[in-house]
């Protein structure tokens, strides 16, 4: 067998054209770098090419700083570019940059970017970096268990010969001008979730006082047997701390004094305006009794359910006292039993209906306001606040001042009223459920049923909902 010799030239001209486009490694140089950059259409090496471009060709160019944070910081764009950013401001301003982190490292919800960015801390040992990994660690995430989380890691890393939670507590407790109260209240969230209540208090007790933070504290689990877990409570504790509410504090501590060790079980800060608020009858009354009590008055109200279309039905979170009781402390027990006062107060059920009329007119906001307690004339009443804003008719968006009010008060309160039928709206939705919880407060949503009745429903963090009754114009 005759074998033919390959034509080189023609072998030669087939692959040249290949090399000239394929084997081309050159990167592209653009016209304007800075643009490319942010450009989300462009293919992510191109736009590493245009960052490596833009920082040969003008390294101290504030737009080209900016556009690297914005690579950082804001959503969207890939982990290499991130990365590359990442790096191209360490060699810019490497102090700038820590500083940066630090601020705004809870912006981060890529977990490569995070661990790229936690492995650099670590290596580099950057001061206090500790506060910094504590704060990313202080949020909940749906994705990635605790135990699992690259800050946990890191944080093991920075001080390998030390518990978890007593490197947390040290950047909680630490007196340092570089830890920041976003960093210290952070650490204090971080604790409610790795450590028991016994731990923490211990923990608590040994620290020296000289934080403001963990003198409050101290004050809170020593007179009112109670302690924030989250940013909004200590808030909260911050707040009523307040020499100009050292009436407030003085009566709260008094009416935990008189409280037995099985009444204390449970406390939270949000108990204590209904607590001063509560008679001495009910303040001596045992768990069983309050119980008792209540099944008597809640048989004799009018209850309405929510339908279970609606946003969380009934078996997501009942409505019934007895399907919640295991869930529900004395302090609870105690705050809906003084709301079963409500239905018969005759100002205060006039001033809610007077509210919700103006909610069921109004299309651009849902209403709400304060519950107070008149512990002289023994009158619950009545605060309306205008929304901080107006989304739409399914929404109150409660402003600063009116959760302060709330700190001192009995209960938030909201209408459902945009019909004056409106039954199967009888409940707190899952965004009234996630407001308690985000900041510790007790509150009730009020419901029309017809023109001249109202369904109040009590709720409080943890998704608990009791219906307390329905009360008439």
């Amino acid at each position: 067998m005759i074998l033919q010799r390959p034509n080189m030239l023609a072998v030669v001209l087939g692959v040249l054209p290949l090399c000239l486009t394929a084997c081309d490694s050159t990167p592209p140089v653009y016209d304007n770098p800075l643009a490319v950059m942010l450009d989300r259409e462009k293919i992510a090496t191109n736009r590493i090419a245009a960052a490596e471009q833009a920082r040969a060709a003008s390294p101290d160019d504030p737009q080209r700083i900016r556009n690297l944070n914005k690579l950082v910081w804001d959503r969207g764009h890939p982990f290499a570019l991130r990365k590359v950013a990442i790096d191209h401001l360490i060699e810019h301003d490497e102090a700038e940059f820590r500083t940066n982190l630090a601020r705004r490292i809870v912006l981060i919800n890529n977990w490569e970017t995070l661990e790229y960015l936690l492995g650099l801390g670590v290596e580099r040992r950057w001061p206090n970096f500790d506060a910094v990994a504590v704060r990313s660690y202080a949020r909940l995430s749906r994705t990635m268990p605790d135990a699992e989380r690259p800050e946990r890691a890191a944080l093991l890393k920075l001080h390998p010969d030390r518990e978890l939670q007593d490197i947390v507590f040290d950047v909680f407790a630490r007196q340092d001008e570089a830890i920041d109260v976003r960093q210290q209240v952070a650490a204090w969230e971080l604790l409610n979730r790795i450590s028991d209540s016994e731990t923490l208090i211990a923990h608590l007790n040994a620290a020296p006082d000289t934080n403001p933070m963990v003198v409050d504290l101290k004050a809170a689990a020593r007179d009112l047997h109670a302690l924030p877990r989250t940013r909004e409570g200590v808030l909260r504790l911050s707040y009523i701390r307040d020499p100009r509410r050292a009436d407030f504090w003085a009566k709260a501590k008094a009416r935990v004094a008189q409280l037995g060790d099985a009444q204390k079980v449970g406390l939270e800060l949000r108990h204590m305006p209904a607590l001063i608020a509560l008679g001495d009858d009910v303040l001596a009354m045992s768990r069983a009794a309050l119980v008792s009590d209540l099944h008597v008055r809640l048989s004799a109200a009018e209850h309405h359910l929510k339908g279970p279309s609606y946003d969380g039905g009934a078996s997501d979170h009942p409505q019934l006292l007895r399907l919640s009781l295991d869930r529900l402390v004395w302090a609870d027990l105690a705050t809906v039993h003084l709301l079963t006062g409500l239905l018969n107060d005759r100002d205060a059920v006039a001033a809610l209906f007077q509210h919700a009329d103006q909610d069921h007119e109004d299309r651009t906001t849902e209403f709400g306001g304060v519950l107070g307690y008149d512990t002289d004339r023994r009158k619950f009443t009545v605060t309306p606040y205008t929304p901080l804003m107006r989304r739409h008719d399914l929404t109150f968006i409660p402003s600063q001042q009116m959760i302060e009010h709330v700190y001192t008060s009995v209960a938030h309160y909201h209408f459902h009223a945009r019909e004056y039928k409106h039954s199967e709206w009888a409940g707190p939705g899952q965004g009234d459920l996630r407001m308690a919880d985000r900041i510790e407060v007790t509150a009730i949503v009020l419901t029309f049923i017809d023109r001249d009745r109202l369904n109040l429903d009590y709720y409080q963090p943890g998704k608990v909902v009791v219906d307390v009754g329905t009360m008439r114009r």
